[in-house]
């Protein structure tokens, strides 16, 4: 399967820092972490939910997208 940006669909995943106070509006950062699933009652259904391992500044490369790795 071969996927192209106009396949892109907005998607998010919970990220679980403590120092997340700390974090600015719109602050792009690099985070590395541990994805576990969890029941989400609300949604009544499983969820990724990463737990924050390390968690560095970055620079913005122009384009709004993500890369999972």
């Amino acid at each position: 399967m071969t996927c192209c940006e106009a396949d892109m669909t907005l998607t998010g995943i919970i990220c679980v820092y403590p120092e997340a106070y700390k974090l600015q509006n719109k602050e792009w950062v690099d985070v590395t972490g541990i994805i576990r699933v969890r029941y989400d009652e609300t949604l009544k259904r499983d969820i990724p939910v990463c737990r924050v391992v390390e968690l560095k500044k970055s620079e913005t490369s122009g384009r709004e997208i993500i890369t999972l790795v």
